[in-house]
């Protein structure tokens, strides 16, 4: 893992790649949440489109674990095109019980 200083301090970079490499609570199965010294990280996985190959990608740096949740939710409650009010209850009720399973 790479390092970097700021203000006199070092701190390694954020993981970011292939799936074997990144540590963190898996959350359902597109979702991670990591950290490092300074934040909390949500990653979200992909597919390469050219082998089929997964890999992880840092979605942002929260302050909070439940900031980092928050805004998982809130990512995929954006992702339901906002269809209608019973699909966005549905999938928060999705969330909510991969969280919850994710803890055990």
């Amino acid at each position: 893992m790479k390092t970097r200083e700021y203000m006199g301090k070092r701190f390694t970079k954020p993981q970011q790649g292939r799936s074997e490499d990144i540590e963190g609570i898996k959350v359902g199965k597109d979702w991670k949440v990591g950290s490092d010294e300074l934040n909390i990280i949500l990653y979200r996985r992909h597919i390469r489109r050219k082998d089929s190959k997964e890999y992880w990608e840092i979605h942002g740096f929260f302050a909070t674990v439940s900031g980092a949740l928050h805004e998982l939710v809130n990512q995929e409650v954006r992702d339901t095109h906002l269809i209608d009010l019973m699909t966005i209850f549905n999938k928060i009720e999705e969330l909510q019980k991969e969280i919850q399973d994710s803890r055990k």
